[in-house]
């Protein structure tokens, strides 16, 4: 069996390369990491748990503006505040499949073919093997398109009067003291916009850098030391953020939980536990690295899967790309995530609130000059 897949016979590269292997390596989504652990992922319940979907909607009111108030006692001057709702819609999809044939799994042996943990999951080592090789795609594409919607949802800087993103130099020396810019800036801007909390920061580039070099900091020629202002920001690094919006050095910074994930576990529950048919549904969960600039720390996200036996030859539609390929019997595993974000809306408040068009994120370009 030196052709096969005997473990006995064989050196897989995982168990070589570890975690240098470049099959299974999974980059950082720092966007994704900061909605699970920032935030409150199960904020809104779009699923009721069980495999039933349950749409939702958002009641909320707008805070009243200081030229509503009297300055002198009346019965006949009032206000009412009536309830704004909005609709909650789970848009986003995405999906990956691959097959393995029967063909394939008659060459393991009895070690090699025996179950394997994903999450709660016990699948052949193969499937283990092909899903963990899947993650990092699977996970890009979530954090992606995650990214896409956060940065339409971008809320109006107090300052400027629109959501374009404003210029943060990061002092190349360290001789002066610039109050306007730099962390200081940054910490600045979030107060005058009305933000609570500590700066939840999204993206790569010089200000990931700028991150990474507080840890050796101590006060500089002006007698600054941004090691204490940068423990006040929560930094998640995410160069999907570049790719997304087009310019390397943006940044996104965020209230907490001015942005909401929405989750749809489609395969949970009753249901689908024992269905009619040649598939098994259910969930599992991937692993995924979130690095706030400094510490490496592990998520596990969900997924759902659908396991589907084709017991006869089956033309696909798209094989690797290549269109109508007629695959042998075996199997197909299908992973997907269904899921949306639920940003701070833009009327959140009132016409002529100081804050009108704020939704609790700014947008940023670092420079270092």
């Amino acid at each position: 069996m030196a052709n096969g897949f005997s473990l006995g016979l064989l050196n897989f590269s995982q168990d070589v390369n570890k975690g240098a292997d470049p099959a299974y390596k999974v980059h950082p989504k720092g966007f994704l990491s900061k909605l699970y652990v920032a935030d409150d992922p199960a904020a809104i319940k779009y699923d009721a748990g069980q495999g039933h979907i349950q749409p939702v909607k958002v009641k909320r009111k707008q805070r009243f503006t200081p030229d509503v108030t009297s300055t002198t006692p009346s019965c006949d001057v009032t206000n009412t505040n009536p309830y704004l709702e909005d609709e909650v819609s789970v848009t986003g999809f995405r999906q990956f499949a691959f097959h393995i044939s029967n063909e394939t799994i008659s060459q393991f042996d009895k070690y090699a073919s025996a179950p394997a943990s994903v999450g709660n999951t016990r699948l052949m080592f193969e499937f283990m093997d092909t899903l963990r090789s899947g993650a990092n795609a699977l996970l890009t594409a979530v954090n992606r398109d995650l990214i896409t919607t956060g940065l339409a949802a971008i809320g109006d800087h107090r300052a400027t009067g629109n959501n374009t993103a404003v210029a943060l130099n990061l002092p190349l020396s360290t001789a002066t003291n610039p109050l306007n810019q730099g962390l200081n800036k940054l910490h600045y801007d979030y107060k005058f916009n009305g933000f609570n909390e500590k700066p939840q920061v999204v993206g790569a580039g010089l200000m990931a850098m700028h991150m990474m070099q507080q840890a050796s900091k101590s006060p500089d020629q002006s007698g600054i030391n941004t090691r204490i202002q940068a423990a006040g920001i929560d930094f998640w690094w995410d160069e999907d953020v570049a790719l997304i919006s087009g310019n390397a050095e943006r940044i996104l910074v965020y209230e907490p939980n001015a942005v909401q994930l929405i989750e749809v576990r489609k395969y949970q529950g009753m249901m689908w536990s024992n269905p009619p048919g040649a598939s098994i549904f259910g969930g599992l969960v991937l692993p995924m690295l979130a690095f706030d600039g400094v510490n490496v720390r592990q998520i596990m996200v969900y997924f759902d899967y659908q396991l589907r036996f084709n017991d006869c030859a089956e033309e696909i539609g798209y094989v690797n790309g290549v269109e109508g390929v007629t695959l042998q019997p075996g199997y197909n595993m299908i992973v997907s995530k269904t899921f949306d974000l639920y940003p701070i809306p833009s009327n959140a408040y009132r016409t002529g609130d100081i804050l009108d068009g704020n939704r609790g994120s700014l947008a940023y370009t670092t420079t270092n000059a």
